[in-house]
């Protein structure tokens, strides 16, 4: 299993546009990656222009698959994207 931690700042002014571009993208994911476990969108509380999402991925290749998909998934998102995303994967410790 493959987990993936993402933190995405969003242009000042274009938070709530953003919520709905995560919700879109996240629902195409969960529909049409069989591969993806888990793909959950957070906001932080302390500060509304970034958001944090957490991935699960059944193999490298379902992670591979995701990306590809991106462009056409995630494209109402780019142009909302403040800087370059951070991504950590992460490895299980406990659970």
């Amino acid at each position: 299993m493959l987990t993936v931690l993402a933190e995405i700042r969003v242009v000042p002014g274009k938070a709530d546009e953003a919520k709905g571009a995560f919700r879109t993208l996240a629902e195409a994911v969960r529909t049409s990656e069989p591969g993806t476990i888990a793909y959950h969108v957070y906001q932080r509380q302390d500060d509304p222009h970034c958001f944090v999402v957490w991935e699960q991925y059944r193999d490298q290749a379902a992670f591979q698959e995701h990306a590809a998909n991106l462009p056409v998934h995630g494209n109402q998102l780019v142009p909302l994207i403040d800087g370059t995303p951070r991504v950590v994967f992460l490895n299980p410790v406990a659970a």
